[in-house]
């Protein structure tokens, strides 16, 4: 197994000559790349283009090529695949934190190079292996003082956090990253000095894991728990290479859960970190802010990945340095993740091969211990950025930014580079290579399982993580996508997109729709009409598959949005409104045939175009200027319930008045005083929705049975039509009529849905479902007209007549509805009216509600929009 990436495979004489100009390209085009993305981005030509990553890639080429030149001068036979391997790695960070952000990218350059010089002195001097092994007890003493420093005079270069840094000025450095090393070259050189497999506890087992345990209390003291982790996973695996037996993998884990589970219990740090890995959906703005904005960019890069320079990888905080492999694979792509997690595997396997292959006991166990570091501590940041594993804090060697991290990578390159150019082809020194064998599959498994995982989030979960609210990019994306307009039913404009790519934002010319027609916002998100319709409107709908494919292929972005037209009417918008002003509620006008909103009026409302200065106090006003009373309004509808019970009667509502018994006057409502002994007053009683009326139309025995009743479709089950609406409701069986009536338990309703209950009256007892878009503008230019809903019989058109008849106005060809109704939070007028079924024109039904004992206002109004429309 670990002869796949032999040497003998590669042909040539320098085949590390030739692998570094292969990853030198790749690195290049990746700049070049990364320099034209603007152009990409903002689809032209006439951009700034991004520059200052080339001083990373030139700083890295020096590096790579004067190491590779020391290398060829002094270890001629070292492994040509583990420098190239991690030169590429090195590279592909240092040119993704040049993307992040151009001052990490500068400091990581010049760490790069501080690195590039102590590598190039210890590849040089080999012998200095034996000065590390002679002095180990030295090293670690160090080590150990320099981390127990940090208590003292320890800071965090962020401001606020673990104070894991010593530092002067703008110069930090982390003692517990270089501790990793020098515990690799502490354990093995102490192993090395004891006869090999001789499992000696006293002499062997217990001096080392003292120490250890010496550096996990210092290390846990200051909170700096990744890195405790990673020290215990060392330790196991190295000794288990040094012993053999599978029971010290056995031990190892049970003692790493029953840490785990004592950090949870007496860590608040730990026990939040598992908690968002756990349970993430429930705290997504907080704990588990982080680890849900690393699986969206996983997510948004898909297959191929958004492009170089064209993500958003600074939404996930630390992008640049706990989660880069998150930036990484969002704009590289599952493809470019699983390359990513190919150079670990082929560090593995060569890493262990240099271990087997090694002239000594202390490299080989060296070699053993800083392959298991890196690839451990790969996989533990990368597990935690896709939600294998919690999160641990740990950097992604030779990748994340940090001085530190990084110059702890190329110490480990070093010292490994040097071993394999020392190794003995004719040695016999290793017997048992099953220790190596075992580590290699569990690390090749856990590799397998990130590399599964990602393809989890990217394929499997993919839509839906994209879909998800807290998803900032869609919305960001339309600040470089021209979106579609938004038109009423003669083309008037009512939202539009004004800027230039990058700067685009939207207007909206006629403010009272705001709550109709919603808003798109970097900020506050999608609502109304923006949201229903976004596919449209953004571009993801009205173009052939093969158009929309491309443009996420090249720009990561939909095309231009595609604008729709609504059934709502400006002209006669804007009279409603007018009409509306200064009075708290609500008015609707609905085609009766059709189902087209002609017009949805709510007062107060709120301004679209300026959301960012009012937003906090619009969310703290009590009358509430964001909610669409139109739609979202619960108001109770008291004897409205006449008008729909009259449905279900089987008798002639006028020549059978006699059957109707007599019945007590409502003393507090003036129109229903006097008692209902003639034909005269029943009508005026039923139009004016008094309560005395209901008693003698209910014919419900078992009030569960309401929730079926056709008439009561629209009260009950709220249509979704594109617009914010209440939550639907259900009667109990429990219920009593008192209560459904004027009690605590009221029927509840909005002015749309009660509009809709009574469009039958006018339309020949048909019914039909509201409708708010009419048609939407193709890729080819053409409008689409949406059909409409079918019409379905609620009520005989016989009956439907005989209704509107009895509900007849005195002023012409139409019926009417008022009703004054009561809750705890005070009094609401409503007022309905429609067209005859013997009327010639448009069949119209319009909906007006008054918050306030004002009924007049009401019908004063809803007579004045009747009067507007121009049949």
């Amino acid at each position: 197994m670990l002869k796949i990436f032999s040497i003998e495979k590669i042909t040539g004489k320098n085949p590390q000559q030739r692998l570094l100009i292969w990853a030198a390209i790749f690195l290049l085009l990746l700049s070049i790349v990364l320099t034209l993305s603007p152009a990409v981005r903002y689809r032209s030509w006439n951009v700034n283009y991004i520059w200052w990553h080339w001083i990373g890639y030139f700083i890295w080429l020096v590096s790579s090529i004067s190491i590779h030149y020391s290398i060829k001068s002094n270890l001629e036979g070292s492994d040509p695949f583990i420098f190239i391997i991690t030169q590429l790695m090195t590279g592909w960070g240092l040119l993704t934190i040049w993307r992040i952000n151009p001052f990490f990218g500068f400091r990581q350059t010049l760490w790069l190079s501080i690195c590039t010089i102590i590598s190039i002195i210890l590849l040089r001097t080999p012998s200095i292996l034996k000065q590390l092994k002679r002095f180990k007890y030295f090293w670690l003493a160090v080590g150990l003082s320099l981390i127990t420093l940090t208590f003292f005079f320890g800071t965090y270069p962020g401001g606020i956090g673990p104070t894991l840094w010593l530092g002067y000025k703008e110069i930090f450095f982390q003692p517990s990253e270089i501790l990793k090393i020098i515990l690799i070259i502490y354990l093995a050189s102490y192993f090395s000095e004891k006869q090999s497999g001789s499992f000696d506890f006293f002499h062997t087992v217990i001096p080392t894991t003292v120490l250890v345990l010496a550096s996990l209390i210092i290390l846990v003291g200051q909170r700096d728990l990744g890195t405790a982790l990673i020290f215990i996973t060392i330790y196991i695996f190295i000794a288990y290479f040094v012993f053999g037996k599978k029971r010290i993998l056995a031990v190892g884990s049970i003692f790493l859960l029953l840490s785990a589970i004592a950090g949870y219990i007496m860590i608040d740090l730990i026990r939040i970190r598992f908690q968002a890995w756990i349970l993430p959906w429930g705290d997504t703005q907080s704990s588990s802010y982080q680890i849900i904005q690393s699986i969206i960019a996983l997510s948004a890069g898909g297959l191929f990945g958004t492009g170089i320079g064209l993500g958003y990888p600074n939404l996930v905080p630390l992008s640049h340095s706990d989660f880069i492999f998150t930036a990484i694979a969002e704009e590289t792509g599952l493809i470019g993740s699983i390359g990513f997690i190919s150079l670990l595997v082929m560090f593995l396997f060569r890493g262990f091969k240099i271990s087997i292959e090694s002239k000594n006991r202390f490299h080989r166990y060296l070699a053993a211990g800083i392959t298991t570091y890196v690839i451990a501590q790969s996989i533990l940041i990368i597990g935690g950025n896709i939600r294998l594993f919690p999160i641990t804090g740990v950097t992604l060697p030779f990748v994340s930014y940090g001085g530190s991290s990084l110059l702890t990578s190329y110490l480990a390159l070093s010292m490994l580079v040097i071993i394999s150019g020392q190794k003995e082809k004719n040695h016999t020194l290793i017997i048992n290579t099953n220790p190596s064998r075992i580590v290699t599959a569990i690390f090749t498994f856990c590799l397998v399982a990130i590399t599964m995982t990602v393809g989890w989030w990217v394929i499997i979960r993919g839509n839906d993580l994209q879909n998800r609210s807290d998803n900032p990019r869609h919305l960001i994306s339309n600040t470089f996508v021209k979106r579609g307009q938004i038109l009423d039913r003669n083309n008037n404009l009512i939202a539009e997109t004004e800027g230039k790519p990058g700067t685009y934002i939207r207007f909206y010319p006629y403010v009272p729709l705001s709550n109709s027609i919603g808003y798109i916002h970097q900020k506050y998100g999608l609502y109304g009409i923006e949201k229903e319709y976004d596919e449209y409107l953004s571009g993801i709908k009205g173009y052939p598959a093969h158009t929309l494919w491309m443009n996420y292929l090249l720009y990561d972005q939909p095309p231009d949005g595609r604008s729709i037209r609504l059934t709502l009417d400006i002209d006669l918008q804007r009279a409603v409104d007018d009409l509306m002003k200064g009075n708290q509620g609500a008015a609707v006008v609905m085609n009766a045939e059709s189902g087209e909103i002609l017009t949805i009026s709510t007062y107060p409302f709120f301004n679209a175009n300026q959301l960012e200065d009012n937003w906090e106090n619009w969310n703290n006003d009590e009358n509430a200027p964001f909610l669409n009373r139109a739609t979202q309004g619960t108001y109770p509808i008291g004897g409205l319930l006449s008008s729909l019970l009259l449905y279900e009667q089987d008798i002639n509502l006028i020549k059978d008045f006699n059957n109707f018994k007599t019945f007590p006057s409502d003393k507090n409502t003036p129109e229903c005083e006097s008692p209902a002994l003639d034909l005269d007053n029943w009508q005026s009683n039923v139009k004016n929705g008094c309560l005395s009326t209901l008693s003698q139309l209910i014919i419900f025995e078992n009030l569960a049975s309401i929730n079926e009743s056709p008439q009561f479709e629209f009260i009950f089950d709220v249509q979704k039509i594109g617009l914010p609406t209440n939550l639907p409701i259900e009667i109990s069986p429990d219920a009593v009529w008192i209560d459904l009536i004027s009690g605590k338990d009221q029927i509840r309703s909005s002015p749309l849905q009660i509009a809709a209950s009574l469009a039958p009256l006018s339309n020949g007892g048909y019914t039909t479902k509201p409708t708010i878009l009419s048609s939407v503008n193709v890729s080819s230019g053409q409008w689409v007209i949406l059909p409409y809903e079918e019409k379905q019989v609620l009520i005989k058109p016989e009956k439907a007549v005989e209704i509107a008849q009895f509900l007849s106005s005195d002023e012409g060809e139409r019926w009417e509805l008022s009703a004054v109704t009561y809750d705890s939070n005070g009094a609401y007028s409503w007022y309905a009216l429609g067209t005859s079924n013997s009327s010639s024109t448009t069949p119209i039904v319009i909906t007006v509600v008054i918050e306030g004992e004002n009924r007049e206002k009401s019908r004063s109004i809803g007579k004045e929009i009747f009067n507007t429309l121009n049949f």
